[in-house]
């Protein structure tokens, strides 16, 4: 665990290894405003977030309101919601939606990375736009991109923007295909000029990854699966042939969601699909496995066999 303040009010907390069962970094913000006291994601469950109260407490801050905020709806982001009954859960209208689709489905295939005993809540504020504390310097945007719901948090009096998973090292993650969407999210954030812009998984982003990152959706914009890659490093390898697979199939997963309507149902689809790439498949826990070991040409070919059978069937 590491703890760093930033700027006046702000504490930044990372959980790494042997902090909870997840594996890889991921980091929670906390600000103590004027009479109430922020949260900027909840991590991976209830044990988690016992170390966000005890902090709080420790401080003398309990007597603030608290107001949890969820940067978008992935799983390591909001398993802790549910430490704090009662209190005012701010989300984009997005994230609460996209939580009920595939909430329960991501708490059976990621059960091993549950950190206490997890049960969804969903927010009960939510957004369109903009919601704004005044008062407290704090707004909270929707800045889609990363996913269809992502929203940031901006701390106008210390000039900190929390961008949760919109910027990471070495390249921005795609779960969504909006590319110039995304490209105006990181603008926007750019055009800021914030002291200090944090990322859930990167830590302090510096004014070279966000250009980067700004960079690389550009380039993508332009060039798709054709950007050049044969001279990049295999991290940043893995990362970006990922993202042109996920674009595809995150566009698959909206043409069908169009086609079912309220028939839709996440986790049916995802064992259907996977089953029509290979029989064998019954284990929710290799989604990932999977997705990551299928190549391009397969996985496009899979998507288009899917998707003629599905339209026939209407």
């Amino acid at each position: 665990m590491k703890i760093e303040k930033i700027g006046k009010r702000g504490v930044f907390f990372t959980f790494g290894e042997g902090d909870s069962p997840f594996e890889f970094s991921t980091s929670v913000y906390l600000i103590n405003a004027k009479e109430k006291v922020f949260l900027c994601d909840t991590h991976t469950g209830p044990k988690s977030m016992d170390i966000i109260k005890e902090y709080i407490s420790a401080n003398g801050w309990s007597s603030k309101e608290l107001i949890v905020f969820n940067s978008h709806s992935d799983w390591d982001h909001v398993w802790g919601n549910c430490a704090f009954g009662g209190v005012t859960i701010i989300g984009h209208e997005k994230t609460k939606n996209r939580m009920r689709e595939r909430g329960s489905y991501d708490l059976e295939r990621l059960r091993r990375f549950r950190n206490g005993e997890v049960e969804l809540m969903l927010p009960n504020l939510t957004f369109a736009e903009s919601i704004e504390f005044e008062e407290e310097g704090i707004e909270f945007v929707y800045a889609p991109g990363h996913t269809v719901d992502s929203s940031i948090c901006i701390d106008n009096e210390d000039s900190v923007i929390f961008a949760g998973d919109l910027i990471e090292y070495p390249l921005p993650l795609l779960n969504h295909y909006d590319l110039q969407g995304y490209l105006q999210s990181l603008e926007a954030i750019r055009d800021r000029s914030a002291e200090v812009i944090l990322s859930a998984h990167s830590g302090i982003v510096s004014k070279e990854l966000l250009g980067n990152s700004i960079d690389y959706i550009r380039d993508l914009i332009d060039s798709g699966i054709e950007m050049s890659a044969d001279e990049r490093d295999e991290e940043w390898q893995d990362s970006h042939f990922y993202n042109v697979k996920n674009i595809m199939f995150q566009r698959y997963v909206d043409a069908v969601k169009q086609l079912m309507g309220d028939k839709f149902d996440h986790k049916h689809f995802i064992k259907e699909f996977w089953n029509s790439v290979d029989p064998e498949y019954n284990n929710t826990d290799m989604e990932s496995t999977y997705f990551h070991n299928t190549d391009y040409k397969t996985l496009e070919a899979a998507i288009k066999s899917c998707m003629a059978k599905l339209c026939d069937k209407q």
